[in-house]
């Protein structure tokens, strides 16, 4: 699943090494503020969709990963103002950083991965990833049952997933909006529930027979749709402030005696 691989810089096991480092705010990891789309599982879908479209991404397999759309714009910037960092509107993968969402031979060797990227804008000193003794801190503990929970959604999400795809029941979803200025947002490889088959019994079938995780997955993606406008305004917003502020003119310089 490269779109959750690619998350990480350097996912390392965590051993006594790791007793000087330390895990901060959310927000201070420039992944967790620029990720565009990030790989969610079907038990946080619903919750996300309040704030984002929620859809399918191809990865470099060509698998469908399930995800949330969270920005037309790189760098940090076009998000709503009604998404913030406040962990709810936050993938659980975001919630877990820096610490890794376990893969089955980390699981199978009883490893904690944690990603050794720089917190390039902390906000405050943090707090140790490990105690003295070497155990996690109850704030490291939290992150960490967080990743080992999507691990524990992966396969689930995954089976669904491809369920739809392999069966035809998504299609593709362009995304080529205007933002001003002469600047456009693209997406390709992206997907969702296809409209012509929503009544179709053999997707009736499959929602069956993948539980009602998934049946409030496909409710929830329909309506985040319309969370697309709210990335649209969000978009436009901001680049009209940059279009501003470099149209500004600049302070004449002082010549000095």
């Amino acid at each position: 699943m490269s779109i959750l691989h690619n998350l990480y810089e350097t996912p390392t096991p965590v051993d006594a090494t790791w007793g000087h480092h330390r895990i901060f705010a959310h927000q201070a990891y420039k992944i967790v503020r620029e990720a565009q789309l990030a790989p969610i599982v079907l038990a946080e879908a619903q919750d996300l969709a309040r704030w984002f479209p929620v859809c399918w991404a191809l990865d470099d397999g060509d698998e469908p990963v399930l995800v949330v759309f969270r920005s037309l714009l790189p760098g940090g910037r076009g998000y709503p103002g009604d998404a913030s960092f406040r962990e709810e509107c936050l993938p659980f993968v975001f919630q877990a950083f820096p610490l890794v969402v376990p893969n089955r031979e980390s699981i199978e060797q009883r490893q904690v991965l944690a990603d050794r990227t720089i917190s390039d804008t902390p906000t405050d000193i943090g707090a140790p990833l490990l105690t003295a003794e070497g155990k996690f801190t109850p704030a490291a503990l939290m992150r960490a049952k967080i990743a080992i929970n999507v691990a524990s959604g992966l396969p689930k999400t995954t089976s669904f997933s491809r369920a739809l795809f392999d069966n035809g029941m998504l299609e593709p979803w362009a995304i080529d909006l205007d933002l001003g200025h002469d600047k456009r947002a693209s997406f390709d490889k992206l997907l969702i529930v296809a409209t012509a088959r929503l009544d179709d019994p053999a997707f009736h079938a499959l929602i069956v027979e993948h539980g009602v995780e998934a049946a409030l997955l496909v409710a929830g993606h329909r309506l985040s749709l319309f969370r697309m406008s709210a990335l649209l305004t969000a978009a436009r917003r901001d680049v009209q402030k940059a279009f501003e502020a470099a149209s500004e003119p600049r302070a004449a310089a002082v010549e000095l005696p």
